[in-house]
């Protein structure tokens, strides 16, 4: 899918779009995906929000990190905050105190099984 699409189907009212966009980002550089993924993270549906934690965990740079951070720390979805502990574990070492702060102050069962099965 060409990027303009790409750009197209993130705006669209049908979430089943936004999800092949999102996922169609896979094929290009972080430069161009992370300020893509940005713009979708306060989607209203969950699954999005998801999809574009897992793809910050993909596109590794300092914004994605901190996104992630954003979305682990303050997303209402435990889902989201799962699927954003897993995403920055993939950072290695440096994301170690932030999954520990995380399941010290998140007591979902998800979020935390999320955790300790990144350890």
């Amino acid at each position: 899918m060409e990027l303009h699409q790409i750009e197209t189907n993130l705006n669209s009212p049908n979430p089943q779009n936004r999800m092949k966009a999102i996922t169609e980002l896979r094929h290009y550089e972080p430069g161009l995906v992370v300020p893509l993924l940005k713009g979708r993270m306060y989607d209203q549906e969950f699954v999005i929000r998801s999809f574009v934690a897992m793809g910050l965990g993909y596109k590794r740079t300092e914004e994605a990190f901190g996104l992630l951070l954003d979305l682990m720390e303050h997303d209402k979805d435990y889902n989201v905050r799962a699927e954003a502990a897993n995403s920055l574990a993939n950072y290695g070492e440096r994301a170690i105190p932030h999954l520990v702060y995380l399941f010290q102050q998140d007591s979902n069962w998800l979020v935390r099984q999320s955790i300790l099965g990144d350890s």
